[in-house]
This record gives C-alpha cells, sequence and structure tokens, in this order.
C-alpha cells in the first residue's frame, strides 16, 4: 500500500474516513498496522516523512541529546522525536515532537495497529533551552510543595481539554484553598506556616494520581486537573480529604486549617467554544464556598 497515495480503506475500522478525519488537522498523523508497516499518513507527516533524514516514527537509537535529557528531566512534556530536516543550504532545522500513540482496534475487536499523533513543541524546547541559565523562569516545580508552578498551567490545561475533547473523556478543574493560614503564622509563627504548606503538598502528592496535575498559585490557593474523573468523584474525594488533613494536623496539636474547594467539569456545550469559562466556573464556586465557610464562622 502507497501511504503517500493515501489509499486507506474507509472501512476498515467501523467505517472511519481517516483521510478525511486528519486531513484538515493542524497536527502530523500517521497509522502503523499490526506488523509495523506505515498504512497512513496525512499531508504535513508527508511532508516531514520525506524532507527529513531521519524519518518520521521512533527509532531505538533516536538521539538523545544533553540538550534533550535537560528537557525531559524539567517537564512533564516528554519529547521523544527529533526531526531534522535540511535546507536547500545544507544548514540542518530540528523539530522537537512529543509523541502521542492510541491503540486501534478493528470492528472484531482485533488488534489493527497504532495511531501516532505528533505534537510539536519545538517552541517550547527553545524556551526551556533560552532559560535554562535562569533557574526562576525555568521552574516547572515549586520548591515548597512538589506542585507544578503557576506558569505552566495554561498550557498543561489547554492540552488536557483539547485531550478531553478528542476521546470524550470527563475531566475535571478544582481550585482549592487552605484557610485559616493567615491565623496560623499569627499563633505559631511563619517558620510553622511553611512547615504546614509543605505538609499539605506531600499529603496531597500522595492522594492524587500520577496523571493528576497539581499547581501551587499563591499562598494558600491550589489547584488541581483531574482527567478521566467527573465532578461527582472529585468532590467525594475531596470530601474524604478534608476530613483527613483536618483530623491529622488537629492531632499535632495545632488550630486545623480548613480546605474549601471550587469544583467544574468540562462540557462541551457550556465550554467547548471557550474553554477558559471552566476556570472562572471552578474559581466562582471556590469564592462561593470560602463566603459560607466564613459566613458560618
Amino acid at each position: 500500500m502507497d501511504i503517500f497515495d493515501g489509499d486507506l480503506p474507509v472501512d476498515f475500522l467501523k467505517g472511519v474516513d481517516f483521510l478525511k478525519a486528519f486531513s484538515l488537522l493542524d497536527k502530523p498523523v500517521a497509522i502503523k498496522n499490526a506488523k509495523g508497516d506505515p498504512v497512513y499518513m496525512n499531508e504535513l507527516a508527508k511532508k516531514y516523512e520525506s524532507s527529513s533524514n531521519n524519518g518520521i516514527f521512533l527509532s531505538f537509537n533516536e538521539e538523545e541529546s544533553k540538550a534533550l535529557e535537560l528537557v525531559n528531566n524539567k517537564s512533564r512534556i516528554s519529547i521523544e522525536k527529533i526531526i531534522k530536516i535540511e535546507s536547500g543550504s545544507g544548514e540542518a532545522r530540528k523539530f522537537f515532537f512529543h509523541v502521542e500513540s492510541i491503540i486501534l482496534y478493528d470492528h472484531f475487536g482485533m488488534y489493527y495497529g497504532t495511531l501516532f499523533i505528533f505534537h510539536d513543541m519545538t517552541t517550547y524546547v527553545k524556551k526551556v533551552l533560552e532559560s535554562a541559565d535562569d533557574d526562576n523562569s525555568f521552574k516547572v516545580y515549586d520548591d515548597l510543595t512538589g506542585f507544578l508552578v503557576k506558569s505552566r498551567f495554561m498550557e498543561i490545561t489547554e492540552k488536557e481539554i483539547d485531550r478531553a475533547k478528542r476521546h470524550n473523556i470527563p475531566i475535571s478543574l478544582v481550585f482549592f484553598a487552605i484557610e485559616n493560614l493567615s491565623f496560623f503564622k499569627q499563633s505559631y509563627g511563619e517558620e510553622k506556616m511553611l512547615q504546614l504548606i509543605k505538609y499539605v503538598g506531600a499529603f496531597f502528592r500522595q492522594k492524587f494520581r500520577k496523571l493528576d496535575h497539581m499547581f501551587y498559585f499563591d499562598f494558600n490557593e491550589f489547584c488541581a486537573l483531574l482527567p478521566h474523573l467527573p465532578a461527582y468523584m472529585a468532590e467525594y474525594k475531596f470530601e474524604k480529604m478534608k476530613r483527613e488533613i483536618s483530623e491529622t494536623i488537629k492531632s499535632q496539636g495545632f488550630v486545623s486549617p480548613v480546605l474549601v474547594y471550587g469544583i467544574a467539569q468540562f462540557d462541551l456545550k457550556r465550554h467547548g467554544i471557550k474553554w477558559n469559562s471552566l476556570i472562572d466556573e471552578a474559581k466562582d464556586e471556590l469564592h462561593k464556598n470560602k463566603s459560607l465557610y466564613y459566613a458560618g464562622s
């Protein structure tokens, strides 16, 4: 089968027409069958395949430069493929890709092959490398909590929302705060307060999955991005943690800070056009619950 003719049967997977589905996608897309042979590439994938000197697919001898190792060590976004393209003058350009792979099955439920989506991270990699000498701008994780820093929030959230839309999976966003921290600081001092924030970070890291993204925003405010988790399950999880963290800190003889949170689940009808409204919805819910907390205290 000639992949450059795009001659892929439209009914090999329940009538899915991959030519139509991926022809306008602004990312390289390719498919390999069960034998590992390439059977489909969209136009962007064909362009990179024909222009590069090392092909588009991953190989066992993939280049692992110190620069690439630095990027992968410092970020949750891994780079699996470097594609080199030589210009007419002989100068080589490098493009850095995060490769997402999806297993495909035919209508009998048998393994058909693998779909590869190539996400171009070249601009991001260049920023990381250019900022490598500046620890603050290069920082990915907060030193105190171990959570992702606030500056990574929009980039990672956008990617996870796109993935949730593509695969029709639930995803919840939770903004949460530890109230009483100012009182805690006045009562026990700043050092104790910092120890408490560090403990909160360690506590939450133990309670969440590897696929979850935790962010430290400012002082007592945090955020959790939870793929594959609907809002009702996120609420159950946070209610349980609210009780646990209160009891744990109280047992140490301290005034117990209170966990207050707001949850919003991505909905294509409400947030599909402007996904940022999901952020506003979760923040509004947090502020409403904060008001209820202070009204009752």
